[in-house]
């Protein structure tokens, strides 16, 4: 994640999702800024990736719910590994 980020996302003169609805871009935003913003080491484990992922994946209509449940994830796994 961390590579991914630091070659595609945080270059200012990079478009956060390129071609992608605005709800993409705000997710990957929201996730990004999480891990940003977690104290090494970084403790998230697969079920927090896993909502991640599907926050990222999400269409307009279910984009609200699954940012609802990232968040909850973050709560319950956080320092899962």
């Amino acid at each position: 994640m961390h590579f991914w980020a630091t070659n595609n996302y945080f270059p200012a003169h990079k478009v956060v999702a390129p071609n992608e609805p605005d709800h993409v871009a705000l997710a990957i935003g929201i996730v990004l800024t999480e891990f940003e913003c977690a104290n090494p080491p970084y403790r998230f484990g697969r079920a927090v990736a896993a909502y991640a992922l599907a926050l990222i994946e999400s269409d307009a209509n279910e984009f609200e719910a699954l940012r609802a449940e990232f968040f909850d994830s973050l709560r319950l796994h956080r320092h899962a590994v």
